[in-house]
């Protein structure tokens, strides 16, 4: 049997960008496997149901699945999803970010720090305390205080042009994001003149 260990291993020899486990359910081995690959250094991402953040945890680290504290810590942000009614429709919108305190304690509780909730009402977001992950960004890219938010506003003006051109399609969502990798100030000044094409953008090699 190729077991999920086995495949760690074998996408590790592809040296990858990215990590991801399908989803975690039931299966130890399985979520075992997520937080080793976080140990590695990699970015990995999975899924989990849970109806919160503390559901997360308990699941986590009790039976059947059982992962210290210590590994879950290696965690950065839980992004919580549900379907919600909206007007005449079911839509699926994110709930809240939520940052995984990185303490270095042995203590078996996990710390939680609530950044971003939405609000039903308005159908929008709001931040309600300060992000320790963003402060860790700009500190390792020994950014000048407000250059996190001016590179989050500049991303945002991206997003927000793909969303009122109803550019929505995965190809092209993919195109403009390795287009605004490779060259923000391309990206940002066709968004600014509102002429953004994505078929304009080259592929690099090795982006599809």
């Amino acid at each position: 049997a190729v077991g999920m260990f086995d495949l760690l291993q074998a996408a590790l020899r592809q040296r990858p960008e990215y990590l991801v486990v399908g989803e975690i359910r039931t299966e130890s081995q399985v979520a075992l496997t997520f937080f080793q690959s976080i140990a590695t250094g990699h970015t990995a991402y999975t899924t989990f149901h849970a109806n919160s953040v503390q559901g997360l945890l308990s699941r986590l680290q009790h039976e059947p699945l059982n992962v210290p504290a210590q590994m879950i810590r290696n965690l950065d942000i839980v992004s919580l999803q549900q379907q919600v009614q909206l007007d005449d429709k079911r839509v699926r919108r994110n709930r809240g970010l939520v940052e995984i305190d990185h303490g270095d304690d042995e203590r078996d509780e996990v710390e939680t720090n609530e950044v971003f909730v939405r609000d039903p009402r308005s159908d929008g977001f709001e931040q309600v305390a300060s992000s320790g992950v963003l402060a860790e960004i700009a500190d390792e890219r020994g950014w000048s205080p407000g250059r996190i938010e001016r590179e989050l506003d500049r991303r945002e003006s991206v997003l927000g042009y793909l969303l009122d051109e109803g550019i929505t399609n995965y190809d092209e969502v993919a195109r403009v994001i390795q287009g605004f990798i490779r060259d923000p100030e391309y990206v940002l000044d066709a968004v600014d003149d509102g002429d953004l094409d994505p078929d304009d953008i080259a592929i690099a090699e090795g982006d599809d």
